[in-house]
């Protein structure tokens, strides 16, 4: 989902994302209103969903705790392309092939 809301902001009009970034309410020190990966879950909701015209958001406390296991700011520093991952996307193709063939 956040993810997903990264790459929404993210294509947005420099204007669109300063209007998304003023209902962020969680204003670390890490925040930086032009850079989406930087901000909180639950403001990249308020955010996203001023441009939509939806209406305000809280989300279940297990779901922020689980977003801090996993940020993307982190996440990006780590990643590799898709052609970098052969290996492990045969295997995970070979361990799906095998359970769909055992499956009754």
């Amino acid at each position: 989902m956040e993810a997903v809301l990264i790459d929404f902001l993210r294509r947005k009009s420099p204007s669109d994302l300063q209007s998304a970034a003023a209902q962020c309410k969680q204003k670390n020190k890490w925040f930086d209103a032009n850079d989406p990966t930087t901000w909180a879950l639950i403001d990249l909701m308020r955010g996203a969903r001023k441009l939509l015209g939806l209406g305000d958001v809280d989300i279940p406390e297990n779901l922020r705790e689980w977003r801090n296991l996993i940020h993307p700011g982190a996440c990006l520093k780590d990643y590799k392309p898709d052609k970098d991952l052969t290996p492990e996307v045969c295997t995970a193709a070979g361990q799906l092939q095998i359970i769909l063939r055992d499956l009754p």
